[in-house]
């Protein structure tokens, strides 16, 4: 064998070797967060609806509209995760007041651009905003009509 071969030989085993021996719960560990580095964009159409529960925050930097939340949500029962970039003012506007903390599950429904009833642009047409509706914890428990007294 030429030593260049030899050279090829050894480059090769050395990197196929590079990563340390992982047992099978460090290699699952390691694949759920590969999974949620890459996990892919919510791209709502109207009427969308997401629902996860949340396992990270970060922030996105927009050079024209500056900072906003990304979430990131596990959904389903098989370790899917999708990133919830609040690129539109509402949404941002919701979870800075929701503030949800992480491993709370959070709903969020995307209903298209509406037009205002109260804004009106420089033309005094109504202002076109992106509607969206985000609740945290059980997603089906708004829908229990409540008992008792209220408060006022």
């Amino acid at each position: 064998m030429t030593k260049s071969a030899q050279n090829a030989d050894t480059t090769e085993s050395e990197s196929a070797n590079f990563a340390p021996e992982f047992t099978s719960e460090q290699r699952t560990a390691l694949n759920r967060r590969i999974a949620i580095e890459n996990a892919p964009a919510w791209r709502p159409d109207p009427g969308d609806l997401i629902t996860g529960k949340l396992i990270d925050v970060s922030w996105y930097e927009h050079e024209e509209y500056g900072k906003s939340p990304v979430m990131t949500l596990a959904v389903g029962s098989n370790n899917t995760f999708a990133r919830v970039y609040s690129i539109h003012q509402t949404l941002t506007a919701k979870l800075m007041e929701l503030r949800p903390p992480l491993g709370e599950t959070v709903t969020v429904h995307y209903g298209g651009q509406k037009a205002s009833n109260s804004r009106k642009d420089s033309k005094g047409d109504p202002v076109q905003y992106h509607q969206y509706t985000v609740f945290t914890g059980d997603p089906l428990a708004a829908t229990e009509v409540p008992s008792g007294e209220l408060p006022w």
